[in-house]
C-alpha cells in the first residue's frame, strides 16, 4: 500500500514544508515553490504536477489563510481537507480523529473554536450537513460491511462523519441553503479520552437541539425520495414522478448512499426498511430541518434520523427537498420544478427538542 494513500501520512504531507519522496523509479523533492526529481523532470512538467497535486493546493491555501484568516474560507478549506483525508486508508479505525489531530490543531490556532469530532461549534448547523460516498474494495465491489457495523473501542456520535468507516465525506457549506433561524443548539459536546488531547480520541458525544421536525413512514419515504429501478436520476421536469419530493442520501444505503430500487405496495414495511439501508423493523424516519433555500421560510435540507429504544436518535442520512439525486444543489433545478417540490414538501414541521447520539 503506497504511503501517500494512508490517512496517517496525510497531515504529515500537508503540514511539512519540505517533502522527500522515495519511489520505485526515483526520488522526488517538494517544497512550497517547486518540485524536483532525480530523473531531471522538466520545469514545465514539474509545474503541471504541482498544480495537479491536491495536497500542494491545500497547503498553499492553508498558508494564505494563516496570513488573513476568514471564517467562510476556513470552513470551505476544512471540508476540502476532510474530503481528501477520508479517501485514505486506516488500519486501526479508532485512529480516524487521531490521524487528523495536527491539522485540527492548526485550524484551531487560526480560528479559536470548539472542535467537535471533525466539526466546529461556530458552524455546527451547516457542518452537520455532510454526506457520504462509499469506497470500493479491492475486488471492485462495494463493501457489504455497513459503515458503522465494525465496532471500535471508543464510540463516536452518529452526527460526526468520523463515525463512518468506509466512506468518502463531502460538504459544501453555504452552497445549499442558509441555516434555519428555528434551529437552537442546546448542547453539543464530545468527551476526549485524554483531557490534554482535545483534537484526538473521543469517548462518545451528544447533541441536543430544538428544531423543526416532520415524520414520514417507510412507505412515504420510499415513495417521495427513491429513484426508479434503474437508478435514473434525469431532470425531474422530463420524467413522470408526480410524488417525488427530493433527494435522500443514507449513510448505509447501496449505490453510494443514494436510495435506488423498485417496489410494490405489497411489500411489508420491514422489508422496505432493510432495502433502504435502515434498521430492519424501523417504520418511521424523522426529517430534522436545519437549513432553508434563500428566503423560502421552509427548511429544505437537514438530517434523517431514527429513534432508538432509549428515546434518543441516531443519524442515518441527509435529505434535500427540491433537489434530484445527482444535482444535490437545489439551484441547479429548473425554478418551476424546484418551487413546486418545495411547495409540496410544505411547512408542516413541528418544533421538537431531540437528543442525537
Amino acid at each position: 500500500m503506497p504511503l501517500d494513500s494512508r490517512c496517517w501520512t496525510y497531515q504529515e504531507i500537508l503540514l511539512s514544508r519540505r517533502i522527500l519522496s522515495f519511489y520505485a523509479d526515483g526520488l522526488e523533492w517538494q517544497c512550497p515553490s517547486q518540485i524536483e526529481s532525480d530523473d531531471m523532470l522538466q520545469a514545465e512538467e514539474a509545474s503541471i504536477a504541482k498544480a495537479s497535486s491536491s495536497s500542494s493546493r491545500t497547503t498553499e491555501a492553508l498558508r494564505q489563510l494563516a496570513l488573513a484568516p476568514q471564517t467562510q474560507s476556513l470552513s470551505r478549506l476544512w471540508w476540502t481537507l476532510v474530503a481528501d483525508y477520508s479517501m485514505g486508508d486506516l488500519t486501526v479505525l479508532d485512529d480516524k480523529l487521531l490521524a487528523l489531530s495536527a491539522i485540527a490543531s492548526e485550524f484551531h490556532h487560526l480560528r479559536p473554536d470548539q472542535y467537535l469530532a471533525g466539526l466546529w461549534r461556530s458552524t455546527i448547523v451547516m457542518d452537520l450537513l455532510w454526506s457520504t460516498r462509499h469506497k470500493d474494495v479491492s475486488d471492485g465491489h462495494r463493501s457489504v460491511i455497513k459503515s458503522r457495523e465494525r465496532e471500535t473501542k471508543y464510540p463516536i456520535p452518529t452526527w460526526s462523519w468520523s463515525s463512518l468507516n468506509r466512506a468518502t465525506i463531502s460538504n459544501y457549506p453555504g452552497s445549499f441553503d442558509t441555516p434555519s433561524p428555528r434551529v437552537d443548539i442546546r448542547t453539543c459536546e464530545t468527551f476526549p479520552v485524554s483531557e490534554g488531547a482535545p483534537f484526538g480520541l473521543i469517548n462518545g458525544g451528544t447533541l441536543i437541539l430544538s428544531a423543526p421536525v416532520k415524520k414520514l413512514g417507510i412507505r412515504d419515504v420510499w415513495k417521495h425520495f427513491c429513484a426508479d429501478a434503474f437508478g435514473n436520476f434525469g431532470p425531474l421536469h422530463k420524467r413522470e414522478m408526480p410524488e417525488r419530493l427530493g433527494s435522500l442520501v443514507l449513510d448505509d444505503a447501496p449505490h453510494f448512499g443514494h436510495l435506488v430500487g423498485d417496489t410494490t405496495d405489497e411489500e411489508n414495511e420491514d422489508l422496505l426498511a432493510c432495502r433502504l439501508g435502515l434498521p430492519c423493523g424501523e417504520n418511521m424516519v424523522c426529517f430534522l430541518g436545519l437549513a432553508r433555500k434563500d428566503e423560502s421560510g421552509v427548511e429544505t435540507s437537514g438530517l434523517a434520523l431514527v429513534r432508538r429504544g432509549d428515546g434518543k436518535f441516531e443519524r442515518v442520512g441527509i435529505f434535500y427537498a427540491g433537489a434530484t439525486f445527482m444535482n444535490r444543489e437545489p439551484d441547479r433545478e429548473p425554478d418551476t420544478v424546484q418551487q413546486g417540490l418545495m411547495d409540496r414538501w410544505g411547512d408542516d414541521y413541528v418544533i421538537n427538542t431531540m437528543s442525537i447520539v
